[in-house]
This record gives C-alpha cells, sequence and structure tokens, in this order.
C-alpha cells in the first residue's frame, strides 16, 4: 500500500499536482493517465518525497522551488540523500533522476548527499539534519545509521 493511499492529497487543485490526481483516481499504474506515463517507475520517489516533506515540515512545493531558506535546502538535501539510499534503482543516471522530480541536476544531487552525509558523522552533529534522519529512521537515538 502507498503512502497515497493513506494520507489526503494536498489540495491545491494545481493541475499538474500528483498528489491531488492521486487523490481522485484508483491507485494502479496501469490507471496513470498519458502525462505521468513517463513518470510510473519514479511512483516510489514521489512516497520518499512525501515522507521527507511529512518528517521536515517543508512543503513539497518549497522543496522542488528554489527557495534558499535553510529549513527549504536541508529538507531538499535529505529527500536527495534518503531517495539515494532507500530507492531501489538498479540502472545508470539514479542521481539524475532523484534529481529531475525537484528540477535539480544530478551533480547537485551528488552534493547534497555528501553535506549530509558529512553533516550526519561528523563529530558534532547538526541538529536540523539530525531531528529530520530520525523521523525518516536514517539514524536512531544515539546518532547512529541504521
Amino acid at each position: 500500500m502507498s503512502i497515497f493511499e493513506r494520507l489526503a492529497a494536498c489540495g491545491c487543485g494545481h493541475p499538474d499536482c500528483y498528489f491531488c490526481w492521486v487523490q481522485k483516481q484508483t491507485y494502479t499504474t496501469t490507471a496513470v493517465p498519458k502525462k505521468y506515463e513517463d513518470q510510473t517507475d519514479n511512483l516510489e520517489l514521489y512516497d520518499i518525497l512525501f515522507k521527507v516533506s511529512l518528517a521536515s515540515g517543508v512543503s513539497i512545493e518549497d522543496i522542488k522551488g528554489k527557495s534558499r531558506y535553510v529549513n527549504d535546502v536541508i529538507a531538499r538535501q535529505m529527500y536527495c540523500y534518503y531517495a539515494k539510499i532507500k530507492w531501489e534503482f538498479k540502472k545508470a543516471r539514479k542521481e539524475e533522476i532523484i534529481g529531475k522530480l525537484i528540477n535539480r541536476d544530478r551533480t547537485t544531487v551528488i552534493h547534497s548527499c555528501e553535506n549530509v552525509e558529512d553533516k550526519l558523522s561528523s563529530i558534532v552533529k547538526d541538529k536540523k539534519y539530525m531531528a529530520i534522519a530520525l523521523k525518516l529512521g536514517i539514524v536512531n537515538e544515539k546518532g547512529l545509521t541504521g
């Protein structure tokens, strides 16, 4: 069962909003309309993006946007890192596909992942990164990766 079947959509009503579309549709990959056919293998990425949005308290639009507020940047970087470690995708271009969902290129995704790894593994751990990582289950209460 997908996270979209359990939780309500964002309700923005934008015609290209995937979350509003899912609320109106039966959740199967065969029921995906033509404009979303190219994204059917990326449905797991939408789940990851939604989980990071819930854990960080930052809206999906802000994660995908150009905002440089600290909380938005941290959520964006945590999405890149969480998608990289959790998304089962065996083909090349993994970073490129992860970045495409949030309108970034693959080098930005690679930099984000390295930055999060540094923040989580340093002796003085960043509290904002650790709070989101704890909610996502990346680390446990002792700060160890799990």
